[in-house]
């Protein structure tokens, strides 16, 4: 397979977003191309070899892109599940007037998504990472409702400090290092006399898209108001692109560092449990979804603190928590897509089986007998006689009460999507309430299936007993979970109290507030400053009504045409490219 697939894998979607903001494209194609968008990276992560580079000296600082076991595993489960959406998407949006600025910010998010894979050096990685993080404020604010505008706006910010932080640990990063490169990344960390300032920027910068406690507080606003497939590929992929920042540029196989892996571990079991209970009094199933995310990412974050604190085994440590990210990204894309899915439910037999889905992909999620999340849970238990010794002998049980948490909070949104169902106004069946239930129904299947393939032919070790009865009473947490959680619902005892957003309210009504106070008291003193400001303005930005004819007339066209911004930078990347080469 020619190495080339890797620009394709990245330029098809590109293309996609060119042809989705031409207005004479139709909209079958554009339709198709979202269909279609991950396939090229699909094949190559099926049957690109590992380690294959592609020479582009015509690119940034000339490194080839390439990739590695680690790349080939989240780029898998990356583009199966953006494909998944994508396909859903096509009937999903089908009433939809804004199409195709929906197509146009999905196709450039996965293309940032995939970007980050194929990654060799930290300005390719950062350009990757920004494409696909601002590409979704498209997503999120889609709807244009008061909700989504305020979730928006939390997102938008939440990113630009994540940005910001990122940013400065990977110059600070170069800086000490002395190398762009990204496998020299952890040497320069660990070697850096900078090493603390730099772990904590890059900790809590991947933090904010990988949904850490405290900065996790746009997913439970950005969820509910985004279309049915963006959330599950922000929850299911993009989410882990933050897990990925974190495998990649910590020291983790260079040193110890059990200060910060008992911070991790601390704040993992915090976030597991304390999102679980938050979701757990949620009224949306999405947002329920949400925090159930939060709660799952918490405890990836207590596998790296495990990884941060013994070096010998942080490749063991990557390859489980890669794994684990795989099971999490399909089911949690699955469960996402099933709430469009009950809406798309005419017939009461119909929904039984959307809640009988559903049922089976939160089963993968809490790690249930014979899934591939139960393989997860065994091998990431396996990996707490690395953590820190205030910890050790003590994971088995804290992963055991974090998968009673999140089956407490996945029993709520079966209850939920009971209750959507069963209150939803009867409606015909219609060609695009078809293809989402099929496609829906197809991605149920996938997120049972492909863990043990990948199992089975990826290394990951399954004991002769993993098919066992003996699977069941390693459940109990879950058993317990859905006994519990199903008497508190018959007796009503969940109430809403925690609303979704939580602290990121806080944060909305605080920057309101200042804004009320700057503009109430501080401004009206500023009449002098506003007096010079006023007069730079007009030198700078000359009154429109004295704007010649045909640059009004220009400027008019200029707006008209949804893509000349595309195309201009296009044509700079082609010059750029041509100089270049």
């Amino acid at each position: 397979m020619s190495p080339l697939w890797i620009l394709a894998a990245l330029l098809y979607p590109l293309a996609g977003v060119i042809a989705a903001m031409v207005p004479r494209t139709p909209s079958v194609v554009v339709r198709f191309w979202m269909a279609t968008l991950a396939l090229p990276a699909l094949a190559v992560a099926l049957a690109l070899p590992t380690g294959t580079s592609l020479e582009t000296a015509y690119l940034l600082l000339g490194n080839p892109l390439a990739w590695t076991d680690l790349s080939r595993l989240f780029l898998l489960f990356t583009s199966i599940l953006w494909s998944i959406a994508g396909l859903y998407a096509c009937f999903y949006t089908m009433p939809d007037p804004r199409f195709r600025g929906y197509a146009a910010c999905f196709l450039a998010s996965f293309a940032g998504n995939a970007g980050l894979f194929f990654s060799t050096d930290i300005p390719q990685f950062y350009t990757f990472f920004a494409v696909m993080t601002f590409s979704a404020y498209g997503l999120v604010v889609h709807t244009r409702t008061p909700e989504a505008v305020r979730a928006g706006q939390l997102y938008i910010g939440m990113a630009v400090l994540g940005e910001m932080m990122v940013l400065s640990g990977l110059i600070w990063l170069a800086y000490s290092g002395g190398s762009l490169l990204l496998s020299d990344a952890p040497a320069a960390v660990a070697a850096s006399p900078h090493r603390t300032w730099i772990i904590a920027l890059l900790l809590f910068g991947f933090g904010v898209k990988a949904g850490l406690l405290p900065v996790h507080v746009w997913l439970p606003l950005a969820h509910p108001v985004a279309p049915t497939p963006a959330s599950a590929v922000l929850s299911g992929a993009m989410i882990k692109a933050g897990l990925f920042g974190w495998l990649v540029f910590l020291p983790g196989g260079v040193g110890a560092y059990p200060g910060w892996g008992s911070l991790l571990l601390g704040g993992g079991l915090l976030a597991a449990l304390g999102a679980a209970f938050a979701g757990m009094t949620q009224t949306h199933p999405k947002a329920n979804l949400a925090y159930s995310s939060i709660s799952q990412m918490g405890v990836l974050t207590m596998g790296l603190g495990m990884g941060l604190n013994n070096p010998e085994a942080w490749e063991l440590v990557t390859g489980v928590l890669a794994f684990y990210a795989l099971n999490h990204a399909l089911a949690k894309g699955s469960l996402f897509l099933a709430v469009g899915a009950a809406h798309a439910a005419s017939r009461e037999i119909t929904r039984r089986w959307v809640l009988v889905g559903s049922l089976l992909a939160a089963l993968v999620l809490v790690g249930g007998p014979w899934t591939g999340g139960s393989l997860s849970k065994a091998a990431l238990k396996k990996l707490g006689s690395h953590a820190p010794e205030i910890w050790s002998g003590h994971v088995g049980w804290l992963l055991a009460v974090s998968a009673f948490a999140t089956t407490l909070l996945l029993v709520r949104f079966l209850f939920l999507q009971w209750e959507s169902m069963k209150h939803a106004s009867a409606h015909s069946s219609s060609q695009a309430d078809q293809g989402v239930l099929w496609t829906w129904g197809g991605s149920v299947l996938i997120c049972l299936g492909v863990p043990w393939l990948v199992a089975w032919h990826g290394g990951i070790p399954i004991k002769s007993g993993a098919m066992g009865l003996d699977q069941v009473l390693k459940a109990w947490p879950i058993l317990l979970g859905a006994v519990v959680g199903y008497g508190w619902l018959r007796r009503s005892v969940i109430r809403p109290s925690i609303p979704a957003g939580d602290l990121g309210l806080w944060v909305l009504a605080g920057s309101s507030a200042v804004a009320r106070w700057w503009v109430g008291s501080v401004a009206p003193r500023m009449e002098s400053v506003d007096l010079y400001s006023d007069r730079a303005v007009e030198m700078l930005v000359p009154d429109e009504r004295a704007a010649p004819t045909w640059l009004d007339g220009a400027d008019r066209t200029l707006r008209g045409l949804a893509w000349a911004g595309s195309a201009i930078m296009t044509l700079s990347f082609l010059l750029w490219w041509s100089t270049g080469s």
